[in-house]
């Protein structure tokens, strides 16, 4: 399969205020395609907006299937057809799976499972009669393996990759790639506080951003970034199950708590249950 040109394509790109999303949201305008962005938190929506100059900046949240199909169709009216969807927005508390707060636990599951769910169907209402588009999905190496204190981000991430595999099977010869991206850890909001796996450093946004272009040029099934995470998903998958939680400890899958930064982990916390404002962000 030869790469995709992506020059004037229209990529929608969810929770790209910072982090994964921004740089991604850079990239894709560095290969010449209509961006917009889109974040439920409008404020630094709008200083995103500053610096990546995006066709359109949309402030919602990716729960409400109502506001996501509102936005497609406003990108839809005023840039072009969808023709990528990156489905990125996410949040990761950190904390004992009895301890969560319940409106934290609800909203990891509103976020990144309804986000991703509302995400794909607005995207495939709109793709399938046209026949094309691509709707890449990000998970996270922890879609794959586990660890401790992360039980509702990782019960969410496997749903990620289940769900994407599933409706890849179904849309075969629709016309309509879906692809599916597990990053290893980035040294991003998300793991702020947080010691990294032993052995790895940590992936920087554009890192990630750069193998999330990759797919879209050239669509597959699963996309590991760093490559290196994908040894442990191997052995996780295929090792005895006596060996991999001794494997994953090695690796301080059970040490994330102990070794969080309170104070940064807190205001995390806080952020990722920030709800959506109605300041609107101006199109360029």
């Amino acid at each position: 399969m030869t790469n995709r040109n992506l020059s004037g394509k229209v990529v929608m790109i969810t929770g790209s205020a910072r982090g994964i999303g921004a740089a991604t949201a850079r990239a894709f305008a560095n290969e010449g395609a209509k961006v917009v962005i889109s974040d439920i938190d409008a404020k630094a929506l709008a200083e995103a907006a500053e610096s990546l100059q995006p066709a359109l900046a949309l402030p919602f949240d990716v729960s409400d299937r109502a506001a996501f199909d509102a936005s497609c169709d406003r990108i839809e009216a005023e840039v072009g057809p969808i023709d990528i969807l990156v489905n990125n927005a996410g949040i990761m508390p950190v904390a004992r799976v009895n301890e969560i707060p319940q409106a934290l636990a609800d909203r990891v599951l509103d976020v990144n499972v309804k986000g991703v769910v509302n995400g794909t169907r607005a995207a495939l209402d709109r793709m399938l009669p046209r026949r094309r588009g691509h709707i890449i999905n990000i998970s996270s190496a922890f879609g794959e393996v586990y660890s401790s204190y992360l039980a509702d981000y990782i019960g969410s991430k496997h749903f990620v990759v289940g769900f994407t595999d599933a409706a890849r099977m179904e849309l075969h010869g629709s016309g309509v790639d879906v692809s599916v991206v597990l990053p290893g850890q980035v040294e991003t909001g998300l793991t702020a506080g947080l010691i990294k796996a032993r052995g790895f450093s940590l992936a920087k946004p554009e890192q990630i951003a750069a193998a999330i272009v990759q797919t879209a040029r050239r669509p597959r099934r699963h996309t590991y970034v760093p490559w290196t995470f994908s040894a442990i998903v191997v052995a996780v998958k295929f090792l005895p199950k006596a060996l991999t939680e001794p494997l994953l400890r090695v690796l301080g899958a059970n040490k994330v708590i102990n070794a969080a930064d309170p104070a940064v982990r807190t205001a995390y916390n806080e952020r990722a249950l920030v709800k959506p404002t109605p300041t609107s962000v101006p199109s360029r």
